[in-house]
């Protein structure tokens, strides 16, 4: 078996009942925090639908860049959509 398919087996038992959301804060169904995973790790791939602008990222994209490895992880605003992204 491999990993994809060690994947599909858990989600397919996976209970939505009992994953009616996903933190306080957030709120989010179990549904949406994987569309937002698989949205994440399909951008990452393939670019993002709208690119900041070079300055953005020069600047505040390498400030941010660090903030995160710094803290060995990465957080950011749940409710703030993809720009671009459907």
């Amino acid at each position: 078996m491999d990993a994809l398919d060690s994947l599909n087996k858990i989600v397919d038992n996976l209970d939505p009942a009992t994953h009616a959301s996903l933190g306080p804060a957030t709120q989010w169904t179990l549904g949406r925090a994987l569309a937002h995973c698989a949205q994440s790790i399909e951008f990452s791939i393939s670019a993002y639908p709208q690119l900041r602008s070079g300055l953005f990222r020069a600047t505040i994209g390498k400030i941010a860049k660090r903030k995160f490895i710094k803290a060995r992880r990465m957080s950011h605003d749940l409710t703030a959509a993809i720009a671009g992204a459907p």
